[in-house]
């Protein structure tokens, strides 16, 4: 499994043992986002957040930054499309379209993108892009065309998750008004409220959140249930939750480490460090 930190890099988590990467390995910076992917060639991709995006393949890092033709270095979001090509979305300087040639389309305003700051990504089963934005914009990118929505229970509130489940359900998560559901036209909240950082469906086809402040979120046909540290969370600020293969969660909480859910029953490694746990992902 490979961990994203905030101020530890990149790590990796095999039988227990915790190996770290930085720059003695080749990593341009130590600062982490929430940004972490894996390829259909199992190459890992790592958002930084002053240093592009970095790519494990064959034991070493390769940089993509502004000088590879990034519009920015702050990346917050990595996202393979079906075509093999890479979407880099940015913080501050939109969203960057890194084609298989190399040679990198930057999507903002002058082709329609509603805010140069992308906070989530997502793709539906036909082709369809969806990205989030810190405006609280969804925008809906197709055959090269975007249309944007917004939310009117979630205003000028950054839109912070996007996740299509098995049924083609489109999930959004907002930072302060929690979890809807959007049927193409409008959004049906399940919660109201809520710092949502991120949606997963684990493999039974239930929907969980992450949600900075109240745990995590168990959505079962609108039926909402709150893990927390009542439960055995090390603290109910999540930063992020990955659901595997095997039907396990992990969650990844602020300075509170590493947490594996399976069959109801929260157990926490003491070995991570302390610090925000942007990214656990196992490929």
């Amino acid at each position: 499994m490979w961990i994203a930190f905030d101020r530890h890099s990149l790590g990796r988590f095999v039988q227990n043992r915790l190996s770290l990467y930085d720059a003695a390995h080749g990593l341009p910076s130590n600062r982490s986002t929430r940004a972490l992917f894996a390829d259909r060639e199992g190459n890992i991709w790592a958002g930084l957040l002053d240093a592009g995006v970095v790519q494990f393949r064959d034991g070493k890092f390769a940089t993509f930054g502004k000088p590879e033709g990034l519009a920015g270095n702050y990346i917050g979001n990595i996202l393979q499309d079906h075509d093999g090509s890479m979407w880099i979305g940015s913080d501050s300087n939109g969203l960057n379209h890194l084609l298989a040639n190399g040679r990198v389309e930057i999507w903002d305003h002058l082709k329609g993108i509603p805010d140069q700051a992308i906070f989530s990504i997502a793709q539906s089963r036909n082709g369809t892009l969806w990205t989030g934005f810190r405006n609280g914009f969804l925008a809906r990118i197709r055959n090269g065309n975007v249309t944007t929505f917004d939310d009117p229970q979630a205003p000028e509130t950054s839109l912070n998750a996007l996740m299509e489940d098995r049924t083609g359900n489109l999930w959004v998560g907002f930072y302060g008004k929690g979890v809807a559901r959007f049927d193409g036209r409008k959004f049906h909240h399940v919660t109201t409220n809520g710092r949502i950082s991120e949606i997963v469906q684990s493999i039974d086809g239930t929907i969980w959140a992450a949600s900075d402040g109240d745990g995590v979120e168990r959505i079962d046909q609108d039926h909402i249930t709150y893990l927390t540290t009542v439960n055995g969370l090390p603290n109910n600020h999540v930063m992020c939750i990955f659901a595997d293969r095997d039907g396990d969660l992990w969650v990844g909480t602020a300075s509170g480490g590493l947490s594996r859910i399976r069959a109801g029953k929260i157990t926490t490694t003491a070995r991570i460090p302390s610090a925000s746990l942007w990214n656990p992902y196992k490929p």
